[in-house]
């Protein structure tokens, strides 16, 4: 009996894991799809005006590169096409996801910065969570169209404090870079820092090789420009995108991609995903067990 009763309480521990992962819908983020990103463009994704930017640590902006700062679009897409390379003469595929396009048209030959933010309706703990996000910088004919020239992941806490990737975007992924007119997976654990270990070295990143769901995406292999000014992974409010490319002096506008409306510079996001680790979903199992335990022997 004491067996039956064992098992029926791990029964209900997994579960219970399963319901805890539903209930921290406040921490869990899966969009992969044109109808998941268009569902949180508006309740949770935006884009990021001066004021959010400014709001952010010093260093993070820093790393991005000097270049105005402009408010940007976005928009969820089914994918698609676009043409790039050194002469715009290659043809790419786009996944689905979501667009994000920046800077004013005419424009002077300048960079521009633009972003996006997703913000959550409470304090989630992120502590021991995964964010996986997957992006693609084009490059899209410099002569006469423009070139992302960095890219930036950050998580910002309840007090504004700030933990941030800067990658620089070039022809090839290498160490800290994310290659243009790819798609490049970034993998981070959000843990406290200075606990020692290969992931505090690395700041979070998790290098490759590391599950991959999505086939031909390229992940980078080493740490990207890291920027931390006591940011809590306890009480993040928000994630961020952050882009800055450059435009030639009278280039023409190359078309846009689906669903853009021809601004100076577009980015394209294919997924971003923030999961419990299994070892979380481990701890909340056996939580479920004590508290199943505890109650029976209170009868």
């Amino acid at each position: 009996m004491r067996a039956k009763r064992l098992i029926g309480a791990i029964g209900c521990a997994a579960l219970l894991g399963v319901l805890a992962a539903g209930a921290g819908a406040d921490s869990r983020i899966t969009l992969t799809t044109e109808a998941e990103w268009a569902a949180a463009i508006g309740p949770n994704i935006t884009p990021m005006n001066i004021a959010d930017w400014n709001a952010l640590d010093s260093g993070f902006r820093t790393n991005m590169g000097t270049g105005e700062f402009v408010e940007s679009r976005v928009w969820a897409s089914g994918g698609g096409t676009y043409m790039g390379g050194e002469n715009g003469e290659i043809e790419y595929t786009l996944p689905p996801g979501m667009g994000m396009e920046w800077g004013a048209v005419p424009h002077p030959a300048t960079s521009y910065i633009g972003g996006w933010k997703y913000t959550y309706g409470l304090d989630p703990n992120l502590q021991g969570q995964t964010l996986w996000m997957n992006a693609n910088p084009p490059l899209v004919s410099p002569a006469t169209g423009f070139v992302i020239n960095t890219l930036g992941i950050g998580l910002v806490d309840n007090v504004g404090r700030t933990r941030s990737w800067t990658f620089n975007c070039l022809a090839a992924a290498g160490p800290g870079a994310l290659g243009r007119n790819i798609l490049n997976d970034v993998l981070i654990a959000v843990m406290a820092l200075n606990g020692g270990g290969m992931l505090d070295e690395l700041h979070n990143i998790v290098p490759p090789p590391f599950p991959n769901p999505w086939p031909g995406a390229n992940p980078p292999w080493d740490t990207a420009v890291f920027a931390d000014n006591g940011f809590d992974p306890t009480n993040c409010v928000s994630i961020v995108g952050i882009e800055n490319g450059v435009v030639p002096a009278g280039g023409v506008i190359p078309a846009p991609p689906p669903g853009g409306a021809g601004r100076a510079l577009w980015n394209w996001w294919g997924v971003m995903q923030v999961t419990p680790e299994p070892a979380t979903l481990s701890l909340l199992a056996l939580g479920g067990v004590m508290a199943l335990v505890r109650r029976r022997r209170s009868k």
